[in-house]
């Protein structure tokens, strides 16, 4: 009778243990995909590679952008990369246009990922050189959804305090 007991209790055990790696083994995937995918998205903005950073943002304002940059590159002549920071705010909720030398110097640390019902939440603390030159810091919120395999961001917004503008 008494090993039955110790013979159960460890199967409770067993189970609980299970249910949990099971359950929080799901939200360390996806976190593991979110960082992942800012690492990329990062990588594709410092390269100045229009086409594969629209690959990671939210494909309705990616097909915006891509049309807009396509329309006033044909009768401007302007360069995709420049035109592509000129209509960033798109993406990262702000009132000026972006310099080529943000995406540039862009750098992504991702401080903690939260799980969420639709997606997934990144704070983060972003790192680029300003419009003066001057190397700036600030933290962020990155929201990000997952369709099929692939993640996107969907939108980037400053934390409270760190400034409304890059």
């Amino acid at each position: 009778m008494k090993k039955k007991k110790i013979l159960l209790g460890v199967l409770s055990v067993l189970l609980i243990v299970s249910m949990l790696v099971s359950f929080t083994g799901c939200d360390l995937k996806t976190k593991m995909q979110v960082r992942s995918m800012l690492s990329d998205f990062q990588k594709s903005c410092n390269a100045l590679d229009v086409d594969a950073t629209l690959n990671y943002i939210d494909p309705n304002v990616a097909s915006l952008v891509r049309t807009a940059t396509g329309i006033i590159g044909m009768f401007t002549g302007s360069d995709a990369s420049e035109l592509f920071a000129k209509l960033s705010g798109f993406l990262i909720q702000h009132e000026t246009a972006l310099g080529v030398e943000f995406f540039r110097t862009l750098q992504i640390k991702v401080n903690d990922v939260t799980v969420t019902p639709g997606g997934a939440q990144a704070a983060v603390t972003l790192t680029y050189t300003g419009s003066d030159g001057a190397p700036v810091t600030k933290t962020a919120n990155v929201t990000c959804y997952q369709n099929g395999e692939q993640w996107y961001v969907n939108s980037i917004s400053f934390t409270a305090g760190t400034g409304a503008q890059p």
